[in-house]
């Protein structure tokens, strides 16, 4: 199970998986990339370049588990709530 996210100026991405599937809870991995879609020829070629030689090209990334999972989630509903709440 993954999801794909991009920046709002399509300059990030993040991907959040879910990575191990354990009796009590689970494990997420949340991982931001830089994004160069909108990068020239040259700089895109410098990451192609890059990813070549060292693997994946992370700059940011994190393993949660359930509980902290949870969290995440109320906060971000009670967020959006509140949002819904302003309009």
């Amino acid at each position: 199970m993954k999801l794909h996210i991009d920046c709002r100026c399509g300059c990030d991405v993040m991907v959040v998986e879910k990575i191990i599937e354990a009796g009590e809870g689970s494990l997420y991995y949340f991982n931001m990339y830089r994004g160069y879609a909108k990068s020239g020829f040259w700089r895109r070629l410098k990451q192609a370049w890059k990813y070549f030689r060292k693997g994946e090209f992370a700059y940011s990334d994190m393993t949660i588990e359930t509980p902290d999972l949870d969290k995440l989630i109320t906060f971000l509903m009670e967020a959006r709530s509140q949002e819904e709440e302003g309009d």
